[in-house]
């Protein structure tokens, strides 16, 4: 659907305001300006990603899954939508579906640092502590100066040895 030039420029006074917003950490005051540029262009990828991203801010992680499967809906293979909607879902302990997120991520990027060190994240909280350490090792393979997989990667390293020293 084509806009008039007044539409557009309304869109993007709208969505302007919502970026600007958002980056002075403004999330709640965001949504309604993304919701208005949404309720004119329903199949805006990136307002709708964006409006998704601030939720998820704010902790409202079962509205930012919703934004996010609308994006999927729109475009199956967006890599931002996957990894956020990992993220939420880990953020709502559904560790098993942020997982397959991360995986899925993984698929379109290989190399994708944060899908890798989130999986990581996720299998070290189902326990599985030795999968977690393969990540996060993997994202210091890339990057070996990333200080978050190094603390990840030794902490987890630290609960493991001290559930098998339970066991020794």
């Amino acid at each position: 659907m084509m806009l008039s030039e007044n539409r557009e420029t309304e869109v993007e006074i709208l969505r302007s305001k919502a970026n600007t917003l958002v980056s002075k950490g403004k999330f709640q005051e965001a949504i309604p300006y993304y919701d208005k540029v949404i309720e004119i262009e329903p199949e805006n990828i990136e307002t709708v990603l964006k409006k998704g991203i601030a939720l998820g801010k704010l902790a409202n992680n079962a509205e930012a899954i919703s934004c996010f499967d609308r994006v999927l809906e729109l475009d199956a293979k967006n890599s931002d939508a996957i990894f956020f909607k990992g993220c939420a879902l880990y953020n709502l302990g559904k560790y098993p579906e942020a997982i397959d997120c991360f995986e899925e991520n993984l698929k379109i990027d290989s190399s994708d640092i944060s899908a890798i060190k989130e999986k990581g994240k996720s299998l070290s909280q189902l326990g599985k502590y030795g999968q977690a350490i393969l990540c996060f090792e993997r994202a210091l393979e890339i990057n070996p100066k990333d200080s978050e997989a190094l603390l990840q990667r030794n902490l987890t390293i630290n609960i493991l040895g001290k559930r098998l020293a339970m066991y020794g």
